[in-house]
């Protein structure tokens, strides 16, 4: 028996790995979109969360405050790297479903972002009540 002496190709036809790195380079685009969407959704994220933490802390420091010197403060504003904090007092509004409840106030805390976003911390309590 005789073997044939046909050619076998040693490695790849250009037509083959034009066809890889097609796929390839499909596959590595869909990637780095997904990366760049994630990377954002967590900078957006890590921005809210500390934003929330500072208007946190702002009410708490005014509850703090108000606790350690008895004192009534119905608004206060501070500035800080994040941007302008304000805390306000104010009772609650003659149309407010919780209209029949006497001496209930509404404490809030807003931040103005110097990125543009805001953030709000609402609380409703009864004005004599301390917030724990």
């Amino acid at each position: 028996m005789m073997k044939s002496k046909s050619p076998q190709p040693n490695g790849f036809s250009l037509v083959e790995v034009v066809i890889a790195l097609t796929v390839f380079a499909m596959i590595m685009t869909s990637l780095l979109a997904l990366q760049g969407t994630l990377t954002t959704t967590l900078a957006r994220a890590s921005r809210r969360i500390s934003s929330c933490m500072h208007v946190k802390n702002f009410f708490y420091e005014i509850e703090r405050k108000k606790k350690e010197s008895d004192a009534k403060i119905s608004s206060e504003e501070k500035k800080t790297e994040a941007g302008i904090l304000t805390y306000s007092e104010e009772p609650l509004g003659k149309d407010s479903a919780f209209k029949k409840l006497k001496n209930l106030v509404i404490n809030k805390v807003e931040l103005r972002s110097t990125l543009g976003g805001r953030s709000q911390l609402v609380y409703i309590k009864h004005a004599g009540e301390k917030h724990e």
